[in-house]
């Protein structure tokens, strides 16, 4: 890889990060547009940032990247690395994204200023720590069966006695009724 820019960062401004890395920042909505789509290869030390951006593509990508997301201080929130082109990744709690060739995001994370935190991919995230209601889907799914027919009963029983609680009640207002009826019209005859 050569050490020279790509043409189309000439107009971008260019931070410098530790370890000689070169960051041009995607400013304009063009630039934006672009980004990285179409380059053969991005050179050595050199990275975009995606200022505002939560989420990114890689349509029109010719190589891999290693993804770099920052929340709002700069921290490094979490390090995607080896993101093929035609993906899309989004990271919640990031405010930026550094995009770098694939293999330098420990590099370009370190040289950032921080710590790479997580470094699975999301379906790799998501298959090994279910969320909330996954977790719950799934505990159901491979719950014994007889945790499932308990739970089937538990639930049965909760309807049936709802059930016997409103025809109980229904019966009481209609022997009520009756009642009143009753009262009403032998009050009636005298």
């Amino acid at each position: 890889m050569t050490s020279r820019m790509p043409r189309r960062f000439a107009r971008l401004p260019v931070r410098r990060a530790d370890a000689g890395w070169r960051v041009a920042v995607a400013a304009t909505w063009r630039a934006r547009l672009l980004g990285l789509a179409g380059l053969r290869a991005l050179p050595d030390r050199v990275a975009l940032l995606l200022p505002d951006c939560r989420s990114i593509h890689t349509f029109g990508m010719r190589f891999a990247l290693d993804l770099v997301w920052l929340d709002a201080a700069g921290a490094v929130v979490r390090v995607d690395r080896d993101v093929r082109p035609r993906r899309v990744r989004w990271c919640r709690r990031a405010r930026s994204v550094l995009e770098a060739p694939a293999g330098t995001g420990a590099r370009l994370a370190r040289a950032a200023g921080g710590e790479e935190r997580s470094t699975a991919s999301r379906a790799e995230r998501a298959r090994y720590s279910p969320g909330p209601a996954r977790g719950r889907r799934r505990a159901a799914r491979t719950a014994s069966p007889t945790a499932a027919a308990t739970a089937s009963a538990t639930s049965a029983q909760a309807v049936t006695t709802a059930a016997a609680t409103t025809t109980n009640a229904t019966a009481a207002a209609a022997a009520r009724a009756a009642g009143a009826n009753r009262a009403s019209s032998s009050g009636s005859g005298r």
